[in-house]
């Protein structure tokens, strides 16, 4: 009777209990182009109007034949809320960040934080994206009673192409123009 007392006990705990509201991260676009060769960088951003947190993370997963991982700069408004900050290169296409806020500080909330910027190279043509996840690393969301808060990810499609549009454009054009002169020089 005691056993069945405790699983029906754990079973109801079990299935009241549930996550808190969804934090959304995304990529400050959802899609981007680039050149082979050229760098370029995307705004992390997070908002926690559903809920407060007191500690999160991202994982940033990407193709290192297409892209390799240059920096991550925080935002130093960010930054000034937390307690912890901490990154992590997990391998040539994982990167990580976590942050938290001390036990004393306020929780993160409200909409339109800027956790900071990643940029990469993009190192040959192709499509690609830059994926988000919670990071195995740094563990995942919690709310000030230390509930899992669920967490919603954003990510951004890359394409690199070999050479700018408008650069081929000019480049072709002026090769007419000299042909024409060179042309007309003959005639």
């Amino acid at each position: 009777m005691k056993k069945t007392i405790m699983r029906i006990v754990m079973g109801t705990t079990l299935i009241t209990a549930s996550a808190a509201q969804a934090v959304t991260i995304s990529l400050d676009q959802a899609s981007t182009t680039s050149v082979a060769g050229s760098n370029f960088s995307l705004d992390v951003l997070a908002d926690f109007s559903s809920t407060e947190i007191i500690q999160g993370s991202v994982e940033f997963n990407f193709d290192s034949n297409l892209l390799s991982y240059t920096g991550f700069s925080w935002n130093s408004d960010f930054l000034s809320l937390l307690a912890l900050a901490e990154l992590e290169i997990e391998s040539s296409d994982t990167v990580s960040i976590g942050f938290g806020v001390g036990i004393t500080d306020d929780p993160l909330t409200g909409p339109g934080h800027t956790i900071g910027t990643i940029s990469f190279d993009a190192l040959a043509t192709g499509s690609t994206s830059v994926n988000m996840a919670v990071s195995s690393f740094h563990g995942g969301y919690l709310d000030p009673d230390l509930n899992i808060v669920t967490a919603s990810f954003n990510n951004a499609s890359v394409d690199i192409s070999a050479v700018p549009v408008p650069a081929a454009v000019w480049l072709f054009g002026s090769g007419l123009i000299g042909l024409a002169g060179i042309a007309r020089r003959r005639a």
